[in-house]
């Protein structure tokens, strides 16, 4: 039973790694090269002044990292090949939220990927006219329990168990969590359930709460119909 729903049109965005994976991220680097470059032709502008590409961490919070930066890394070299662009990116390719303030601060990249969360503590150092999202960045974030155990209201869950799933979709869950024990008048999470723990998978957010080892759980709409 779902107990809370909304529409998170502006939840995060992958920018860089959801695009890198389609043929926008041509575009989108050619613009960066274009505008680095002072304009004119970007691959023949740039033959010595490669992207310095910037990628968080939380871009890939739910996969194996060291998979990830080796993906990356393939990928770059191909994105360079194809679109005669130098490409410079950090070594470890993706960067601690931390990393990436400090460069926005220093101007030490042209193109940056990270979540909304990350956005809003560095927006005042970005162009907001140059930013590319990804195209399918909407979620319905839903709070559901069992339908046989008892809960017809949030305020029924005070004191209950609560698991929720992390991840880049997930990334402002917490906060729009939060907005749902407003409405209701309740404590924060902190205070109102007896306890909260987080996982990255959604079968181990869901399938507790249809077994009866957990109350409820904060899941995506698009995570449970996968569950389904």
């Amino acid at each position: 039973m779902r107990i809370g729903e909304t529409d998170n049109a502006g939840s995060s965005r992958r920018c860089a790694l959801a695009l890198m994976l389609g043929a926008g991220v041509c575009r989108w680097l050619e613009a960066a090269a274009t505008s680095a470059a002072g304009g004119g032709d970007a691959a023949g502008a740039l033959n010595n002044k490669p992207i310095r590409l910037a990628l968080s961490e939380s871009l890939v919070a739910d996969v194996n990292l060291d998979d990830a930066r080796v993906a990356m890394q393939v990928w770059i070299k191909q994105l360079e090949k194809e679109l005669r662009i130098p490409i410079e990116i950090s070594p470890k390719v993706f960067e601690p939220a931390a990393e990436i303030a400090r460069r926005a601060r220093g101007g030490l990249f042209d193109a940056v990927g990270l979540n909304i969360i990350e956005y809003r503590q560095i927006a005042d150092m970005l162009d907001p006219s140059q930013i590319m999202a990804e195209t399918d960045a909407g979620e319905r974030y839903m709070l559901m329990v069992k339908r046989s155990g008892g809960i017809r209201n949030v305020g029924d869950l005070r004191g209950r168990r609560l698991l929720m799933q992390t991840g880049i979709k997930m990334c402002i869950a917490s906060q729009w969590l939060s907005t749902v024990l407003n409405e209701g008048h309740l404590a924060q999470s902190d205070q109102f359930f007896g306890s909260v723990s987080t996982e990255p998978k959604a079968a181990r957010v869901i399938l507790p709460v249809f077994f009866g080892q957990a109350d409820a759980c904060v899941t995506s709409e698009k995570s449970f119909d996968l569950m389904c």
